[in-house]
Parts: structure tokens; C-alpha cells; sequence
């Protein structure tokens, strides 16, 4: 039998072909398809994939898909080699969408760069300050590390802000660091009491109106926070004292040796016993401080600053603090340093004592109170444009000199109290002027002890005292625009006084109330000077009064030193009389009196029935039973209490005063009482106060001002008495005089009456309508008598020579020289000659004797 491999192959196999087989051991036929029938289906496998196994068990074979970075290729798997950066094609700037492979739990995966770069801030120790950046509009770039070093967060020390944590110990060490601190829209915790100090600058910046540092406790020291530094500057900030704690510590307190400060947006509240912000004496070091658009409000003080230098405070609110909005003052005896320079400016102080306070409220701090340079505590200040309304006491106080309380709106200050008011300048070798000054029911500008000082073209109006300016040498009131004051416009003190009483200032002397529009309501007065003060002006001032008003009141001269001139009441120069009046009673009953408005110097009578005897003003009649003042005749010394003062005499009672004292002198003093039903002064005695020498007159009534001019215009024929006249009238003649109609006579006083100085005295010279001339005697000769050895000379408009005649003892021939023409009487006598006539020649002969 042929074995298989002698066989002939077969071109091609079918299923139907057949095979031989052995079963159950006898020979057997089968086909193909069932020898294959029972055996694995054909294997197929998709493209790109192999087979294996990759289960855990044997099991038949799996497609396996070839995986990312590797190639099947020709039957051969194959990994590619590791590929070099450097010799990948240049691409572009990564965007967002970009894919950045990585792996991830041991796979390889791509991640988007925008996605890639955002989980860099979840890595933790990833430091980022080396990387570079260049802010915007800048040239160089610069680390993120000294970018945000610029300014630091307090953050970065610890501090978290949430209202409850104490943050001292993240100030102090961010302080240290000398770098501006930055400071979230948050409430920080700092217990007092904190200093930040650092050797260079101390910068606080905050997020104006969010940024809180408040106090929860406080431990004895003098101020909550206590900034020192050679420079401050602070932004945004609100300083929260709390009011819970009633420490008397200031709030915020900028050392000494800070001569650089700013405060821009910030606020100061709730130091209930101390001040909201406090600058500390560094006079004589100059310094520059200046607070910006801020408030303080709850504090006793808002801002207060004890002699620095330079301070400047604008746009800021202050209010109701409860004693003064901002005050610049130290407060202290010795007075040897200084608040100088401030500027206050542009601000809103309402709610407070005081609105704003410059210089010591209340005297100088003197023993007694003296105003004097030496004792100036506030120099060269500027107190300008604010607005100043509803303080309890004051609006503006200004002690000091050379300050500018200028172009302030002030109103409604000091409540009902008629001791408070709009201003108050006991101030020297300063000016008030342009403000705009309402609403008060005590003074308005009370300027009293206000030495030099300029108060000018203010606008006052409804209040007790407009302007208030005694017990000082040589103010000047002028221009000013007064309306509505209830008791007067101007009051002039000879001395003046604190509030509590003690005396301050000096005598008034040389006060100047010049060009002033003075209205006054019913029932207020003009001008009032009180006590004495001496060698006042008054003039060309308007004083203009409602109908049927009491014009006594336009001016209360309560002096016998006082110059009026050129007043206008109610636009006119003078006012007119219809015919003076007899008096009935008083010091003038019987006389036939002329009375005139103290304010005028100039009258006009328009019907008169007999001679004046007496030429008065109206208050020398309203006071001429009363002590009206003392007048000062020695200052005494070694007083070191006011002495008291007694009246004996007079025929009157009920007179009382008291002395004023200023280093051991009396000064002068004020009438507590005028007494009355006096007829002639009464005597004045000085007893105790420890000193001696001091001395004082009584004045009773108002008597005339030396000096003082009246022009009274006659429409009518006018006669003067001399003898009886009371206040006296002297004439030149010392007889009575008579004017004639439409002419004028000037009085001028004297000696306490008055003297006539110019007039047109028809008495004894009487012009015609005919152009001709009548002298006349009142009685007895008409004289006429050359000087010397002079002669009365005769002339016309023709002969300005003219010839004379004179008289003499003896021969005119040889001793008289005359033109020809001339007269001659011996009055020696003798028969044939006493009558002379000059025949010839103007030399001394040519005298021929004629009787």
C-alpha cells in the first residue's frame, strides 16, 4: 500500500471530501466538515491588534489593542525611540486650549495649559515671589517677592481682622519691617496700649470707610495707639476708641519726635475722655502735619494739637465732640512754647463745646490773666472758610497773634447762652474779617482784649452784640455790615473780663469804629461805650433805624473821650430840630435846651424862641443824675486783690463799682451799679487789696469830649447864652452871641462844655444885602487897636496903599513915617499940636500941625 507521501496531492479541499478515520477500532470515513466541526472557529483579528491573554486565568486568546506610543507594523510591535525638545519644530505662545502631557497615577495623559497653570496655587510650598512680572506702564520687571513687598499685608504677620482676635502683635512686627502696611475691609482688634514705631516712615493704608481698628481693652497709659516714627502717613482708616471704654487716654497720639504727618480719609471716634487724634508738643522743632477729608466725632477733643508746627487741617468733619472739634492749644502756664503756623481750612464743625479752638480758651494762662505777646500761645495762624454752626458755646475761639480768622460762615453757636456765641478773638495784632456771622443769641464777634486787631468787613446779624471789642489798645471796627442786634451793634468796655469775671486785657484805649452799616430793630442800640474807654473814634458810619426809634440809642457815649464825625443816620449827615424845648427837670430844669443825637455832629434849628442855655445830647440828659464811669488818675501798686471801691457824697446814693487788677496795678473799673440822684460827683475811695496809691474820679453825666465839633445850622436868627449855660458855653467875648438866619456856628468842646469856634456873629459885625459891613459894640465903645505901635491903615481895591492913622506922644516929624495923606494925634496935647496931616513924601517929614 502507498503511504500518503506517494500519493497524488489534490488540487483543492471541499467540505464534502472525505478522510479516513478509526473509531472505536474499525476503520472509518468522515468529511472535512466533521473532522472540523467540532474544533475552535476561524481566528480573527482586527487590524492594529494582536492576541494574548492578559486575564488571570488561561482562557482563550484575546485581541489585545496596541496602546498610544507604539507601532504594529509588518507583524512587528515596536515602540518608538524618546524624543529630544530641541529638535521638535518652533511653536507659538501655549494658548489655553493647548495640551501639556503628563502622567497621572502612573498614566500618560495631556492637560489643557489654562488648566495646567490654575493648579499651580493648590501646590502647597510652591513659591512664586521669583517670578517676574513688569506692572503695568512700567519699564523694568521685577520679581512678584518685591512686588508685593512694596506693601505688605498685615495679614502676613498673623492678623485676622475678624472683629474678636487682638492683631497688636501683626502691627508691631509689621511695623518693624519698615514697609507700608496694607489693610483689608476688615475690623482689626488692637488693645491699648499699642506703640508702632519703626526708624523711618510708618505707613497705614486701609480701604477708606471698611477698614477698622477698634479697641476691646485698655491698660493704663496716655494714649490707645501711640504712632512714632520720623514720618507717618495713614490712609482709610477708622479708629474705633469705643465707647464702652471711658479711659481718659487719648485715641491715636503722634509722638514728638514725628515731624512728618498725614491723615488723609480717616476717621477718629469714641475717645470719650481724650482726644481723637492728638499731636504732641514739638515747638521749637519745625514740623509738618497735615489731616485730610476726615471726621472725628465722640471724642473730647477731635483733633487736638499742643504746640506743634505747620499743622495743617482741611475738608475734615468734626463734630459733636464734647468739648472742641479741633483744638491747637497747649494749655500750659509756662507758655514758652508754641503753636505756630496751623492752617484750619475748608472744614465742617458743628455738634461740638467749641467749634474750632485756637490759642487758651479762657485767659492766658496768667497770674493774674495778661494779653500780652509774651504770653501768646497760638502764633501765626489761619483760621479760613470753614463752616461753623449749632456748637454749644462757641463757633470759633482764636486767642493768640497774628492769627486770620477770615471768610468763616458761622451760625446758630452757643444755644441760648448770651455769654457764647459766633466768635470769639481775644486775639492781638490779628484780623477778623469777611465772615459771615448769624443767628446767636449772645455776641456775635466777641473780640474783647483784642489788641491791634482788624475787625473788618464782616457780616453780623441777629444777635445780642454784634461786635464786642474792649479792654484793648487800638482795635479797629470798620466796614462791617451789623443787623438785628438786640442790645447793640458795637459795645466798647474799657475793661474786660472772662466769663468767670477776672479781668483781661488792658484799659481800652485808641479804638477806631470807623464806616460801618449799623441796623438797628426796634428797641437795639448802635453803639455802646461803657466805663470810660478813651480816645474813641467814631465816624462815618450809617446807622439806620426804624420809624419813631429812639435815636439816643444810635450812640451811648459813656465817656468823656470820644471823637464823632461824619456819621450818617439814615443816609443824612445831620438831623433837624423845629424848636428846642425848656426842661423840667433834672440837672437842666429851667433851661431852654437844645438836644441832639449824641451820633451827629451836625444840627439844623428850624425855630428857636429864646437863647439856648443849654447844648446838650440826649443821653447827657437821659444820665445826668447818674455816675456814669471812674475815671482812672493813679494806678497805685503791690495790689494783689482787687481793692473796693466806696462813693461818699455827691447828693445822690446807690453808685457801686469794681476795680479791676493786672500785675499789681488797677487798670481801670466797671460800674455795677450808677446810682442816682446825683448833683455833683461824689468822692471815690480805694480801700484794701494788699497794694496802695491807686486813685479815681466819679463822672457824672456825659460830659462834653475835648474836641468833640458840633455844627448847628440856623434857619432862624440864633442866640447863645454864656452866663447860666449848662453844659457851660464860652464865646470868644465871653458875652452871648447871636447868629443870623441861614448861617452856622461851630461848637468845639472844652473842658468839659463848649467853646464857639466859628460862627458868623452879627452881635457886632452885620453884613448887608447892599454889600456893606456894620461893625458894632453890644454896648460901651467900638475899639479898634493896632498891635504894637502899629496904625489903622485906610484902602480900597484902587489905593492898596492908602494913608493911616495913628497916634502918638509928641511931634510926628522925624519919628513917623506915613504916605502922604495920613493923620496924626498927640496925645501929649498942647495948643496948635494935637492934630497932624502928612502933606508930603512917605518917609517921617512933610507933617504939618493943623489944631
Amino acid at each position: 500500500m502507498p503511504t500518503i507521501d506517494q500519493l497524488q496531492a489534490a488540487v483543492a479541499s471541499a467540505d464534502t471530501d472525505e478522510l479516513m478515520t478509526t473509531q472505536s477500532g474499525s476503520a472509518r470515513k468522515v468529511t472535512r466538515a466533521q473532522l472540523l466541526a467540532g474544533l475552535q472557529p476561524v481566528i480573527s483579528v482586527p487590524p492594529g491588534a494582536i492576541l494574548g491573554n492578559s486575564g488571570a486565568t488561561a482562557s482563550a486568546p484575546l485581541a489585545i489593542t496596541v496602546g498610544s506610543n507604539l507601532t504594529l507594523a509588518n507583524g512587528t510591535l515596536s515602540a518608538p525611540a524618546p524624543f529630544v525638545i530641541g529638535g521638535l519644530p518652533g511653536g507659538a505662545a501655549p494658548a489655553a486650549t493647548d495640551l501639556i502631557p503628563l502622567s497621572q497615577n502612573g498614566t500618560a495623559k495631556s492637560v489643557g495649559y489654562s488648566s495646567f497653570l490654575s493648579s499651580l496655587a493648590t501646590l502647597p510650598g510652591f513659591d512664586a515671589s521669583p517670578m517676574q512680572m513688569t506692572a503695568t506702564g512700567g519699564r523694568v520687571a521685577r520679581s512678584l517677592g518685591s512686588h508685593a513687598a512694596d506693601a505688605i499685608a498685615l495679614e502676613d504677620f498673623g492678623a485676622l481682622g475678624n472683629g474678636t482676635t487682638d492683631d497688636s502683635a501683626a502691627f508691631t512686627a509689621a511695623a518693624a519691617t519698615l514697609r507700608p502696611i496694607r489693610l483689608g475691609p476688615k475690623t482689626y482688634i488692637v488693645n491699648g496700649a499699642l506703640s508702632l514705631s519703626n526708624a523711618a516712615a510708618l505707613t497705614l493704608l486701609g480701604v477708606p470707610g471698611q477698614t477698622v481698628i477698634r479697641r476691646l481693652t485698655q491698660g493704663a497709659a496716655t494714649a490707645w495707639m501711640t504712632l512714632t516714627a520720623p514720618a507717618v502717613h495713614v490712609e482709610g482708616v477708622i479708629f474705633d476708641a469705643n465707647t464702652s471704654l471711658a479711659s481718659s487716654v487719648t485715641a491715636v497720639s503722634v509722638a514728638a519726635s514725628c515731624l512728618r504727618s498725614t491723615f488723609l480719609r480717616c476717621t477718629f471716634s469714641n475717645a470719650v475722655a481724650g482726644s481723637g487724634l492728638l499731636f504732641n508738643p514739638s515747638d521749637p522743632a519745625a514740623a509738618r502735619h497735615t489731616v485730610t477729608a476726615c471726621e472725628a466725632y465722640g471724642n473730647v477733643n477731635g483733633i487736638s494739637a499742643q504746640a506743634v508746627d505747620g499743622l495743617t487741617v482741611t475738608a475734615c468733619h468734626l463734630h459733636n465732640n464734647s468739648i472742641a472739634g479741633i483744638s491747637v492749644d497747649l494749655a500750659g502756664a509756662a507758655s514758652t512754647i508754641k503753636s505756630r503756623l496751623a492752617v484750619i481750612s475748608g472744614n465742617q464743625c458743628y455738634g461740638n463745646q467749641i467749634g474750632i479752638l485756637v490759642g487758651d480758651y479762657a485767659n492766658a494762662d496768667a497770674a493774674p490773666a495778661t494779653i500780652a505777646n509774651t504770653s501768646a500761645e497760638a502764633m501765626l495762624c489761619v483760621i479760613a472758610a470753614n463752616v461753623v454752626h449749632d456748637n454749644t458755646e462757641y463757633g470759633i475761639v482764636g486767642q493768640g497773634y497774628n492769627l486770620n480768622i477770615q471768610g468763616n460762615v458761622v451760625y446758630n453757636n452757643g444755644g441760648a447762652n448770651v455769654n457764647g456765641g459766633g466768635i470769639l478773638a481775644n486775639c492781638w495784632v490779628s484780623a477778623v474779617t469777611g465772615n459771615v456771622v448769624s443767628n446767636h443769641a449772645g455776641f456775635g464777634i466777641d473780640a474783647g482784649a483784642a489788641n491791634f486787631t482788624m475787625i473788618a468787613d464782616n457780616i453780623v446779624s441777629t444777635s445780642r452784640i454784634a461786635i464786642n471789642a474792649g479792654g484793648a489798645r487800638e482795635p479797629r471796627i470798620t466796614g462791617n455790615a451789623i443787623a438785628a442786634a438786640s442790645y447793640y451793634g458795637v459795645v466798647i468796655y474799657n475793661n474786660e473780663t472772662t466769663a468767670d469775671g477776672a479781668p483781661i486785657g488792658v484799659a481800652s484805649t485808641g479804638v477806631s469804629i470807623t464806616e460801618n452799616v449799623i441796623d438797628m430793630p426796634a428797641g437795639g442800640g448802635g453803639i455802646l461805650l461803657i466805663d470810660g474807654p478813651q480816645s474813641v473814634q467814631v465816624a462815618r458810619n450809617n446807622f439806620i433805624t426804624t420809624s419813631g426809634a429812639d435815636l439816643s440809642l444810635c450812640l451811648l457815649p459813656l465817656t468823656d473821650s470820644v471823637a464823632i464825625n461824619d456819621n450818617l443816620l439814615n443816609g443824612a449827615p445831620s438831623v433837624y430840630l423845629y424848636d428846642p424845648s425848656t426842661t423840667t427837670s433834672g440837672r437842666y430844669a429851667g433851661l431852654y435846651s437844645m438836644l441832639y443825637p449824641d451820633v451827629v455832629d451836625g444840627v439844623g434849628i428850624l425855630n428857636i424862641s429864646q437863647t439856648v442855655q443849654s447844648l446838650r445830647s440826649l443821653n447827657a440828659g437821659n444820665y445826668a443824675s447818674y455816675v456814669t464811669f471812674l475815671k482812672l488818675a493813679a494806678a497805685g501798686s503791690g495790689y494783689t486783690a482787687a481793692p473796693s471801691v466806696t462813693f461818699s457824697g455827691g447828693g445822690g446814693n446807690g453808685a457801686a463799682a469794681t476795680a479791676f487788677v493786672i500785675n499789681g496795678t488797677v487798670i481801670g473799673f466797671r460800674m455795677t451799679s450808677l446810682g442816682t440822684g446825683y448833683t455833683s460827683a461824689p468822692t471815690v475811695t480805694l480801700s484794701g487789696g494788699g497794694g496802695s496809691g491807686a486813685s479815681a474820679t466819679a463822672v457824672i453825666g456825659i460830659p462834653v469830649s475835648t474836641g468833640r465839633r458840633l455844627t448847628i445850622y440856623c434857619g432862624v436868627a440864633a442866640g447863645w447864652a454864656v452866663s447860666g449855660s449848662n453844659p457851660s458855653q464860652m464865646t470868644g467875648s465871653g458875652t452871648t452871641i447871636t447868629v443870623p438866619a441861614n448861617s452856622e456856628i461851630e461848637w468845639v468842646g472844652l473842658n468839659g462844655g463848649w467853646f464857639a469856634n466859628r460862627y458868623q456873629q452879627t452881635d457886632y459885625v452885620a453884613p448887608s444885602s447892599d454889600g456893606s459891613l456894620s461893625l458894632r459894640s453890644r454896648s460901651g465903645d467900638l475899639r479898634l487897636h493896632p498891635a504894637g505901635a502899629g496904625a489903622v491903615r485906610w484902602a480900597n481895591d484902587a489905593q492898596a496903599t492908602g494913608c493911616m492913622t495913628t497916634i502918638g506922644n509928641g511931634s510926628p516929624n522925624g519919628t513917623m513915617s506915613a504916605p502922604p495923606g495920613s493923620d496924626y494925634r498927640n496925645l501929649a496935647g498942647g495948643a496948635g499940636s494935637v492934630f497932624w496931616v502928612k502933606q508930603s513924601g512917605t518917609g517921617n517929614t512933610g507933617w504939618v500941625a493943623i489944631a
